[in-house]
């Protein structure tokens, strides 16, 4: 299956999300294709290569775009996020990972967190790592056809070769659970026993789920 079909056949599922946006309905007034293409070229996620330098199955890659919306329900921003087709992939791409679980915060260590906080009279911060999965460095390269919105100089067909993790493979939730504790742990925060996405520091909590924290 080829790239062009692949997208085709993505894009033909059923959206019931009306914020739920296809390629061709933000590129009027938006964007966003060409700011995280940018943003990902800035943090070194790729390489252009030519095509027939893979050695493994090329993956296809869709854009996802949503409306980002404030409480009251009015459009605060969109957003574009390239997605690789994990659906497609194989072991082989999966950087040398056999298990690629990732673990989250249980709800019950979410409300003991809460409970403490309100308990000891602590302040509670909430942070969104922005592109948290692309920060994640690939132990093996994946193959990715060109997105859409990406304009090669190269006469010849290219192909993107990545070095870092993108939302869509299937090991990129575990390699950003390494790459974040790992660094937590360069700060000297120990995860609980019971709940790794729980650290403990001296006077300090934090729980992570997913890219929030």
């Amino acid at each position: 299956m080829d790239n062009d079909h692949a997208i085709q056949v993505f894009a033909t599922r059923a959206v019931t999300d009306p914020d739920t946006l296809t390629y061709e309905q933000p590129m009027a007034n938006i964007e966003e294709p060409q700011n995280e293409i940018t943003q990902l070229v800035e943090n070194h996620t790729w390489e252009e290569v030519p095509l027939t330098s893979a050695q493994t199955k090329v993956l296809p890659v869709t854009w996802v775009f949503k409306r980002k919306r404030t409480a009251d329900g009015t459009i605060k921003k969109y957003k574009g996020r390239l997605c690789v087709r994990g659906d497609l992939s194989t072991e082989e791409h999966n950087a040398g990972e056999t298990d690629t679980h990732a673990p989250v915060a249980a709800l019950p260590t979410v409300r003991l967190f809460l409970v403490f906080c309100l308990s000891l009279s602590w302040f509670t911060y909430s942070i969104d790592f922005n592109n948290a999965f692309v920060q994640s460095k690939l132990a093996q390269p994946v193959w990715i056809h060109l997105p859409r919105g990406f304009i090669s100089k190269s006469t010849t067909r290219m192909c993107l070769k990545l070095k870092r993790s993108l939302y869509g493979l299937s090991v990129a939730p575990l390699l950003w659970f390494k790459t974040l504790f790992k660094d937590f742990g360069e700060l000297g925060f120990i995860p609980c026993t019971h709940d790794p996405c729980l650290l403990l520091m001296k006077g300090i909590l934090v729980v992570v789920y997913c890219d929030d924290c």
